[in-house]
This record gives structure tokens, sequence and C-alpha cells, in this order.
């Protein structure tokens, strides 16, 4: 099934060779120091959706693939949605959150190609206990 919708999702990718933009609506993301910045639809074609709304529709479509591919294992799909939706928002929270561009001054790197070991660190532990709380999640609530 997750070979199935991959292989989905790169057909509507290989469009673009055709000058079709069938994937310019999904949220793209950047290291952000305004977070007004953080988020942008992948294509500049789908400005007008703001980074909020390429967010929700990267959300919706994928909670739909994904939705329709439990249910053809058979698996409950309500479930499945609030697990779905659950691990997308801390996983989009810990990136937010991990992409803020602007560190204190004993984190930044003297030369800005290199990582910092503090921010490295920081950002290893926050995606940790993120998917500590995901496992946690998903075992025990849903």
């Amino acid at each position: 099934m997750a070979v199935a919708i991959g292989l989905g999702v790169f057909a509507l990718a290989l469009l673009s060779y055709a000058g079709v933009d069938a994937l310019g609506w999904v949220a793209t993301t950047s290291i952000w120091t305004d977070p007004g910045a953080a988020l942008a639809p992948a294509s500049k074609a789908y400005a007008a959706l703001g980074g909020a709304g390429a967010l929700l529709l990267t959300y919706l479509a994928l909670l739909l693939a994904l939705s329709l591919g439990a249910l053809a294992l058979g698996e409950d799909v309500r479930r499945f949605a609030l697990a779905f939706t659950a691990v997308f928002s801390i996983a989009y929270a810990c990136w937010f959150l991990g992409g803020w561009g602007v560190s204190p001054p004993s984190l930044r790197p003297s030369r800005p190609s290199l990582v910092s070991p503090g921010r490295s660190l920081a950002a290893t532990l926050t995606f940790m206990g993120a998917g500590f709380l995901t496992v946690f999640l998903v075992r025990h609530v849903f």
C-alpha cells in the first residue's frame, strides 16, 4: 500500500514535466526568523494560500490518502485518523520550534556553514522527545 501511495505522489510530481503543477499547493518548510515566513506553498503560483492554507491542504491530502490506505488494509480509519493527526501535529510543532533561525550567541557557529553542537543537540533532544511522545500517544491514547 505504501508503494502504491508513493507511486501516486511520484506520478503527480512527474506532471510538472508536462507543465502541470499538481503539487504546488503542498507546504514547504524553511528556517525562519519571522514565524509568518516559516511555511509557504511549494509553488509561487499558489502563494495566495499562504503557509497556513498550504499546511492545511497538505494535512488533508495526506489524511485522505493514508486513510484510504488504512481502510484498504482493514484498519479502523477513525483510530488511524486520530493517531495520524497527533503524529502530524507533533512533527510540525517540533519542526517549527527546531526551525527557528535565531539562536543565542553561545550557540551560533563561528562560520555559517557549520552547525553548532549545542544547536544539534537541542534539535536531537527535541525530536527524540517528540518521538517518545508520539509512541506514547499512539499506544496508550489512540
